[in-house]
């Protein structure tokens, strides 16, 4: 795929935090970057940790521990972001049971597997299963494939020219829920997409890429950036907030792109009433040196025509409202429809890591 590949495997805090700098300082403006991790994650509070393999042993009460030896997925993200990454892809292999769960005692308060992610503008996230499900490593005892059942998938559907990210997605789906009910186990990945346009990994007709790899001694998640150009649809230049929409099992999910960094947002559907503050995420936005605050937000499935007026405040403390200028979104069909629908088969091509 000429990919340009900083691998990691087996790897403790400091490593996999090295792995992530490596990353960082090879990302030019309006690249892609893929980050890859395969091992144990949580939902902690609604945010997604992965766990890298020095991460201590929690008792009950202690989940402040794995909050602090862990990476939150959406942190690793915008890390990205903020170097200049126009598209950001995380592939999370990492619904695995609980590792510290004890014979005969209480679990620490971690939801098991990841939980679902609103990610924002320009990030597409991949789960190996779906919310409260776990992975499968193999099929059987005897199963020897070093890969684990999702990650074995997506790599065959990853290595097909002239798929888009979505198709990927959800041909692997398909093919790990077949695999799984075989053996009598409920798995099917899960994805989040908030790319404009369609994303090519292997556009059609396009020659196969050779790409650097980057070992180091230490690591927990393998992440990399193509070379090659890809085929995604160009934002609008707009010094005005943006806003993309998303169907959920719930409804719909707004996600708003703001024109400058902020310390506090703010939305209201409709002309009257009052602003909602959605709050802030477990993030650290270097341009504020505060954390990022939420700027999505959901609505019903039956949402009318309307409008969306948005208000935020700088990192000066300037408050800036739009309601002449909002952002304005189709009429929506009232019925429903899952974000992720099961079809087609599966598979993908990425390098082994475990963490």
């Amino acid at each position: 795929l000429g990919f340009e590949v900083v691998k990691a495997e087996d790897v403790g805090r400091r490593a996999m935090s090295r792995a992530l700098v490596e990353l960082e300082g090879k990302i030019g403006a309006g690249d892609t970057a893929l980050i890859y991790f395969a091992g144990h994650g949580f939902a902690i509070d609604g945010t997604n940790y992965l766990l890298p393999v020095d991460v201590p042993i929690a008792n009950p009460g202690e989940e402040g521990l794995i909050r602090d030896a862990s990476f939150a997925a959406t942190g690793l993200s915008y890390r990205l972001q903020e170097k200049g990454a126009g598209t950001v892809i995380l592939i999370l292999d990492a619904c695995r049971d609980n590792p510290f769960a004890l014979a005969g005692k209480r679990s620490i308060g971690m939801t098991r597997g990841l939980t679902r992610m609103d990610p924002a503008e320009g990030m597409f996230v991949l789960f190996s299963a779906g919310q409260g499900q776990s992975a499968l490593d193999r099929l059987s005892d005897t199963d020897n494939n070093p890969n684990s059942v999702f990650t074995r998938t997506l790599l065959v559907e990853m290595e097909t020219p002239g798929q888009s990210m979505v198709q990927i997605a959800k041909k692997t789906q398909a093919k790990v829920r077949e695999l799984a009910a075989k053996v009598d186990h409920v798995q099917v990945p899960a994805y989040y997409d908030q790319i404009v346009g369609d994303l090519y990994l292997s556009p059609e007709g396009a020659a196969a890429g050779t790409g650097n790899v980057a070992n180091l001694q230490e690591g927990a998640g393998e992440s990399v950036l193509p070379k090659q150009e890809q085929k995604v649809a160009e934002l609008p230049t707009s010094p005005q907030p943006l806003a993309s929409f998303t169907r959920s099992n719930s409804g719909w999910m707004v996600n708003v792109s703001l024109p400058e960094a902020a310390t506090q947002f703010g939305y209201r559907i409709g002309d009257k009433g009052t602003f909602t503050d959605p709050g802030f995420i477990d993030a650290l936005d270097q341009r504020t040196g505060q954390r990022s605050p939420k700027t999505y937000f959901e609505m019903p499935p039956d949402q009318g025509k309307t409008t969306i007026y948005v208000t935020w405040r700088d990192k000066r403390s300037r408050l800036t409202c739009f309601p002449s200028t909002s952002i304005q979104p189709a009429r929506f069909p009232a019925s429903r429809r899952r974000c992720s629908s099961n079809s087609g088969r599966a598979g993908s091509r990425s390098g082994n890591s475990k963490g």
